[in-house]
C-alpha cells in the first residue's frame, strides 16, 4: 500500500501538470478560436486518436506488460522501435493517398495530421517505457514539456493564425521536444537487432487490446462525427469542448492510480502470486474512487461555475447542460477501464475485451442516431451515459470468468458514504450569487466530503489495529496455556 500511495503522489505530479495545462488549453482555445474551427480541430485530434491507437498503441501498451518482467528489455525496446519505423513508413504511404484526395482546405490539416500521428506514437512509447521501467520522475518530466509546449506554441501559433492548424502544430512540437528529452536514457545501447518471435509474442497480446482501444475511441469520437453530420462543425466543437473539458479531468486524476498501480500489479503477479495482487487491486480500486469522487462532484454540481471559467462565451451554454451527465459517463467509463478490464489484460484473454467495447459502440451508435436528430447535444451525452452503462456491466461479468478481482465493498462503501453527506451539504446550503459565495459552496461540498471520508478511513484504522492487539493477545495467551 505504502509503494502505491508513493508511487500515486509522485504520478499526482507527473500527470497532474499535465492535466491542469490540458484544462488551461480548453480555456484559452474555446477563447481564441471560433466554435467552428475548434470543432474541425477536435474532428482533426479524434481522427488522429483512432488512428494512433489502432495501428500504434499495441506497441505502447505492450511495453507495459512485457517490461517489468521481462528478461531482455533492451532487445524487447530494439524489437517495439523496428515496428514503429515499418508502421511509421506504411503510414506514409497511405496518407500520401488521402493528401492527393483531401479537399484543398482540408490538405494542410491532413499532411500536419500525419505528423501528429507519428510525433504522438513514438511519445507513448517513450512514456510507456518510462513507466514500465518505474520512473515516475522522468515520466513527468516527459509530460510536463510536452503538455506545456503544446500549450505555449499553440496559443502563440493561434494568436497569428487563428485557426484549427495551429494548435495542432503546437501538439506537434510538444511531442518532439518530449521526446527527445528522453532519447538518450531510454534507447541509447538499445540495439538494432528485432526478435521477430518476440514481435509476434507482442502482438498477440496488444493486437486485442488495440482493437479494444480503437473501439474504446470510437466510443468516445463517435458523438462529434455524428453531431457534425446531423448538425454542424460549430455544434460539434461545443459538445467536444464540454465533453473534454470533464472527460479529461476524471481521465487524468483516475490515470494517476492506475499509471502508478498497474505496473506493481503486473510485477506483483509474476513475483509474489495471485493473491498478492489481489490485495494491491482492491487498494486501487478504493483510490480510483477517492480521487475521481471530488472532481465529480465539482463537476456535477457546479456546471454553471465550472464553464465560466473553464470555457469561452460562445460554449457555456451547452456545457451546462452537458456536465452533469458527462460526469457520472467518465466515472463509469474510468472505473471499467482502469479497474474491470485489467481482468482481461492480467489473464491475458484480451480479446474478450474487444467484444465488451464493440457491443458498447454499437449500443451508443443507435442511440445517438435515435436521439440526436430528436433533441440535439443533449442525446448524445445519455448515448454516451448509456453506452458506458452497459460496457462496465459487461466487463464486470465476463472479467469474472477470467480473473476475479476483488470488491472492496467495504472501500467503496467508504467513498460512497462521504459523497452521500456531500450531497446532502449541498442541497441544504441556501442558494445565492457571485463568486465568492459559489466559491464557499464548492469549499463547503469538498471539506464535507474530505472530513467524511478521513474519519471512516481513521475509524476503520483503529478498529484494525484493536482487532490485531486482541489477536496477539489472544495468541500469547494460548501460547502460555500450552506451556503450562
Amino acid at each position: 500500500m505504502k509503494t502505491l500511495l508513493r508511487h500515486s503522489a509522485i504520478y499526482l505530479v507527473a500527470r497532474g501538470v499535465p492535466g491542469i495545462v490540458s484544462f488551461l488549453g480548453i480555456a484559452l482555445f474555446t477563447r481564441l478560436l471560433p466554435p467552428s474551427e475548434y470543432g474541425r480541430f477536435a474532428l482533426v485530434v479524434a481522427s488522429i486518436g483512432v488512428f494512433h491507437v489502432l495501428l500504434f498503441q499495441w506497441l505502447s501498451v505492450s511495453l507495459v506488460r512485457y517490461l517489468p518482467g521481462g528478461s531482455q528489455p533492451q532487445q524487447l525496446l530494439a524489437t517495439i522501435r523496428f515496428a514503429y519505423w515499418r508502421l511509421v513508413a506504411l503510414t506514409a504511404l497511405v496518407g500520401t493517398i488521402a493528401l492527393v484526395w483531401a479537399p484543398a482546405n482540408w490538405r494542410l490539416l491532413v499532411f500536419t495530421g500525419m505528423l501528429l500521428l507519428w510525433t504522438q506514437a513514438w511519445f507513448e512509447i517513450n512514456l510507456q517505457a518510462l513507466r514500465a521501467k518505474l520512473a515516475p520522475t522522468l515520466f513527468g518530466l516527459a509530460s510536463g514539456l510536452k503538455s506545456i509546449l503544446t500549450l505555449v506554441v499553440g496559443v502563440l501559433l493561434i494568436k497569428w493564425i487563428p485557426n484549427a492548424l495551429t494548435p495542432t502544430l503546437g501538439q506537434v512540437v510538444g511531442c518532439v521536444a518530449a521526446s527527445a528529452l528522453v532519447w538518450r536514457i531510454l534507447w541509447s545501447n538499445v540495439g538494432n537487432r528485432a526478435d521477430m518471435g518476440l514481435l509476434r509474442e507482442v502482438a498477440r497480446y496488444g493486437a486485442p487490446l488495440a482493437g479494444t482501444l480503437v473501439l474504446a475511441n470510437l466510443l468516445g469520437y463517435s458523438d462529434r462525427f455524428l453531431i457534425a453530420y446531423f448538425m454542424d462543425e460549430q455544434a460539434a466543437g461545443a459538445y467536444a469542448a464540454a465533453y473534454d473539458l470533464t472527460a479529461q479531468a476524471l481521465t487524468v486524476v483516475m490515470m494517476i492510480v492506475n499509471t502508478a498501480a498497474y505496473p506493481l500489479i503486473v510485477k506483483d503477479l509474476e513475483e509474489a502470486g495471485v493473491g498478492v495482487a489481489r490485495q494491491r487491486l482492491a487498494h486501487n480500486i478504493w483510490l480510483l474512487l477517492v480521487a475521481a469522487a471530488p472532481v465529480a462532484l465539482l463537476m456535477a454540481l457546479f456546471p454553471r461555475q465550472v464553464a465560466r471559467v473553464a470555457l469561452g462565451s460562445e460554449f457555456r451554454q451547452v456545457a451546462i447542460a452537458l456536465l452533469p451527465w458527462i460526469t457520472v459517463a467518465s466515472v463509469l467509463n474510468g472505473v471499467r477501464s482502469y479497474y474491470f478490464d485489467l481482468a482481461f489484460q492480467l489473464g491475458r484473454t484480451t480479446a474478450l475485451q474487444l467484444w465488451v467495447v464493440a457491443g458498447t459502440l454499437v449500443v451508443n451508435l443507435i442511440l445517438n442516431i435515435v436521439w440526436l436528430p430528436r433533441v440535439g447535444v443533449i442525446g448524445a451525452a445519455w448515448s454516451t451515459f448509456a453506452g458506458y452503462v452497459v460496457a462496465l456491466m459487461v466487463s464486470a461479468f465476463l472479467g469474472r470468468r477470467v480473473f476475479p478481482l476483488p470488491a472492496n465493498s467495504k472501500g467503496i462503501l467508504q467513498v460512497g458514504i462521504a459523497v452521500a453527506m456531500a450531497l446532502g451539504v449541498w442541497l441544504l446550503l441556501p442558494n445565492g450569487t457571485g463568486a465568492v459565495y459559489h466559491g464557499l459552496q464548492m469549499l463547503t461540498v469538498m471539506a464535507t466530503y474530505s472530513f467524511a471520508l478521513a474519519a471512516q478511513v481513521l475509524i476503520a484504522t483503529g478498529l484494525t489495529r484493536r482487532m490485531r492487539r486482541s489477536y496477539l493477545h489472544s495468541g500469547d495467551a494460548s501460547a502460555k496455556e500450552v506451556q503450562a
